[in-house]
């Protein structure tokens, strides 16, 4: 290969990387049993990513069963989707990316969760019944997550405007709490 492809290369994996910490960028993780977090998203991630993600709130005495904002983590490496995480892009039918996580010591998770992660620097989050209102630079994002009769759907809207709609089927029932509008526009 010539120096100049190699050079065009370079420079176009440096814009992808920086276009991709400018924007925040959303995911689900998905906390297995036995602590291990995984990563869900669309986007091509590379390793020790800053990750924010909502966590059980009922994981300290006295606390409520309402997702909390937010741990943070660092992206370790790519992982295999394994058959019980089946997850797929709704909207553009993008193909779905896992990544390993390696969570602070102060959020280890023993216990099965799911919820909403943002990857990207210089971020304010806010969080605001179980939805979190994401602003970097001059973009607002919201992201929120509902149930449907046997999955997660996890949406993102910026300027009121439908952007990302990812699915994580469970394999079981769950009382749906989508609102019927949500689905409109795809």
């Amino acid at each position: 290969m010539r120096t100049g492809k190699k050079l065009t290369i370079a420079i176009g994996m440096i814009v992808a990387a920086c276009a991709c910490a400018a924007q925040p960028v959303e995911g689900l993780v998905r906390i297995r049993s036995d602590g291990t977090a995984l990563l869900f998203t669309t986007h091509e991630l590379v390793k020790g990513a800053e990750i924010r993600f909502q966590y059980p709130g009922n994981q300290y005495p006295g606390s409520t069963d309402e997702a909390r904002c937010c741990a943070s983590a660092r992206l370790t490496s790519s992982h295999p989707i394994e058959t019980e995480d089946y997850v797929s892009d709704e909207l553009d039918g993008m193909g779905i990316k896992a990544y390993g996580l390696s969570t602070d010591s102060k959020h280890q998770i023993n216990k099965p969760f799911i919820g909403i992660a943002v990857i990207g620097t210089s971020l304010t989050i806010h969080s605001e019944g179980g939805e979190l209102l994401v602003q970097s630079g001059g973009t607002r994002s919201s992201i929120r997550t509902c149930l449907s009769s046997e999955g997660v759907h996890l949406f993102t809207f910026k300027n009121s405007k439908k952007v990302s709609h990812l699915y994580m089927w469970l394999g079981y029932d769950v009382q749906p709490n989508c609102p019927a509008n949500i689905f409109k526009s795809e």
